[in-house]
């Protein structure tokens, strides 16, 4: 199972995240046994961020975009059209 690696931002895949929640109780045995199903209601969810190699770097872009709109030092317009931009230089 591949793990969360900080240095190059890969995620997890859902089904590894469920196996990392359903492996809990082996650990601690008080923790109540599959606990994948409190990770969200249903197996199809939304991601906020979606797990892509790209993620962090798209996520940093929005940040920054935000944080230009909040500052009123670029217009929303030109912050968007600048995110979409370098989002799709990323690709």
């Amino acid at each position: 199972m591949d793990k969360y690696n900080e240095l190059t931002g890969d995620t997890a895949s859902y089904n590894e995240v469920k196996a990392i929640f359903d492996a809990i109780p082996e650990k601690y045995p008080n923790a109540p046994e599959g606990l994948s199903k409190y990770i969200s209601g249903e197996e199809k969810a939304l991601l906020e961020n979606p797990m892509d190699p790209q993620s962090k770097d798209i996520e940093n872009i929005m940040n920054e975009a935000h944080s230009a709109i909040m500052t009123e030092s670029v217009s929303v317009d030109d912050a968007l059209q600048d995110a979409v931009k370098r989002i799709g230089d990323l690709f």
